[in-house]
């Protein structure tokens, strides 16, 4: 496989899980990016001592028209398209040079950014890609991102291959990590099939080498925080169904139950119910009474979830995922009695289940016994093969409730050794440094938050001033809230602040 643009090794590293892979290539223009790869080793998991790998530094376009190389599958995810120059990497002669590389039922991924992108200009780059491929359909990436899938061949699209390699235990984690727990449960990614795309393509504009429009236009839109939103509207015009049309039938249930269930993982609502309407022409099954109960638990509709979830456990009874959604929606009805009593049965049956888990240390934060949640959070992180930061921070903030700030400090500590970037564990940190009066180190970790997550909260403007102020640096804690203002300009707070000052 040829990958264009090495970035943070992330693509590489997973393409390298399939255990087929024989060979990839990667051409990357700047070797910059690859000096810096060992400092994301926890991102790329040192791809670059895979012997499997090849980095060639040159133009992407270079190396196309000079190699001979054939590929199964070429994955194209350059820089933005307002960065001068990379607009030739979404030409109609780059596409063509992309598909003479492509062997014989050879695939080709192009990575699309949906925000900062006008609805003209994603129609420019669809419309320029079409033709090149006798099928291509359209994926949602992680928010907010897209992929066109170009396909040489137009076979029916089957689980099979993907349910073999199910278990490969490193791939299945890989799948896991997007909230893909089952095969068929990729369709959730699935957004419009060739007959749309070339729909929504209509009436675009070429984009080709010798009028590279996009690199005109993509600067233009790229400070419109509102893109993605009509982005996604554009899409939804032309959206007929959860899945691709050309599905193997055979599949059709199992896709519709897995997707939903990996739509409502993903909080995505209105994926979610286009699901369930396609799911509710299907034959009674306990997971679609599973669905119904999950969406109504999002919607906060209590009575309904418990109902359809009750339907759910009738018709499997021994479904401790369904047990364990029962006893959300019975814990937020109010009925913590019957709702503890759902998390014992679960935790009888099988002790180190992590959504009970959670659901034990949760329903006891939410009644306040914050002791009986640092020990479910330790039970919890116990059962865990592999600890994440968040989890530390999580426990942080408990034993900062109790509280217990040396307990809460040495967590929170170990979180951020884990990801020295962690917002949670940098917040809790600070807050609790902030009461101790260790006003030095409260500064250390708002800091951190401010120069890395300007716009998460307004709140950690007004604390850090706070800390400025304590350590006598009025001038700061003025300048602070002031850029606060202006990355909030609708919080009334930080408005008054800005007044006072």
């Amino acid at each position: 496989m040829l990958i264009i643009g090495f970035g943070s090794g992330m693509t590489a590293s997973a393409v390298a899980r399939y255990p087929e892979v024989e060979k990839i290539d990667c051409v990357e223009i700047e070797p910059a990016v690859i000096r810096a790869s060992p400092y994301l080793e926890s991102l790329n998991r040192n791809i670059l001592s895979d012997p499997r790998i090849r980095i060639i530094f040159d133009d992407a376009r270079n190396f196309l028209l000079t190699s001979r190389e054939n590929y199964d599958l070429i994955i194209s995810e350059p820089s933005n398209s307002w960065i001068a120059g990379i607009a030739t990497l979404f030409t109609t002669e780059y596409y063509t040079a992309v598909r003479q590389h492509l062997a014989s039922g050879g695939k080709f991924v192009q990575w699309v950014q949906a925000y900062s992108l006008a609805p003209a200009d994603l129609r420019m780059i669809i419309a320029t890609l079409a033709p090149h491929f006798p099928e291509l359909t359209l994926w949602r990436a992680e928010a907010p991102d897209l992929l066109l899938l170009g396909r040489t061949e137009t076979t029916p699209f089957q689980f099979g291959r993907l349910r073999s390699l199910w278990q490969e235990q490193s791939l299945r984690k890989d799948l896991e990590s997007i909230d893909v727990h089952q095969p068929e449960g990729l369709v959730a990614y699935f957004l419009l099939d060739d007959a749309s795309v070339r729909k929504l393509a209509e009436g675009g504009t070429l984009n080709t080498d010798d009028r590279t429009l996009l690199e005109y236009h993509a600067p233009q839109t790229v400070l419109n925080p509102g893109l993605f939103a009509e982005n996604e509207q554009l899409i939804t015009q032309f959206r007929k169904g959860p899945l691709p049309s050309n599905l193997d039938p055979s599949e059709l249930q199992r896709a519709l139950e897995a997707g939903s269930l990996t739509a409502l993982d993903l909080q995505d609502v209105n994926s979610a119910r286009i699901f369930l309407n396609a799911l509710e022409a299907q034959p009674e099954s306990a997971t679609r009474y599973l669905v119904q109960g999950r969406l109504a638990l999002l919607q906060n509709s209590f009575p309904e979830a418990t109902a359809f979830l009750k339907a759910a456990l009738r018709k499997d009874p021994d479904s401790l995922n369904t047990m364990h959604w029962l006893a959300v929606a019975e814990h937020r009805s109010g009925d913590d009695g019957s709702s503890l009593a759902l998390i014992d049965q679960i935790l009888k049956k099988q002790p180190r289940f992590l959504p009970a888990l959670g659901n034990e240390m949760q329903f006891a934060a939410d009644r306040k016994d914050f002791r009986i949640a640092a020990m479910a959070q330790l039970n919890r992180m116990a059962a865990m093969p592999d600890l994440p930061a968040p989890e530390f921070c999580r426990l942080g903030a408990i034993w900062m409730k109790i509280p217990n700030l040396a307990e809460a400090e040495a967590v929170l500590l170990n979180g951020i050794q884990k990801d020295p970037y962690s917002h949670a564990c940098h917040l809790e940190l600070g807050e609790l440094y902030r009461e101790q009066g260790k006003y030095p180190l409260a500064r250390e970790h708002f800091e951190l938050i401010v120069r890395m997550y300007p716009d998460s909260d307004p709140a950690i403007f007004k604390s850090l001033a706070g800390v400025y102020v304590a350590l006598g640096d009025s001038l700061s804690a003025r300048d602070i809230v002031r850029k606060g203002a202006r990355v909030f300009p609708d919080d009334p707070e930080l408005q008054k602040a800005v007044l006072g000052n």
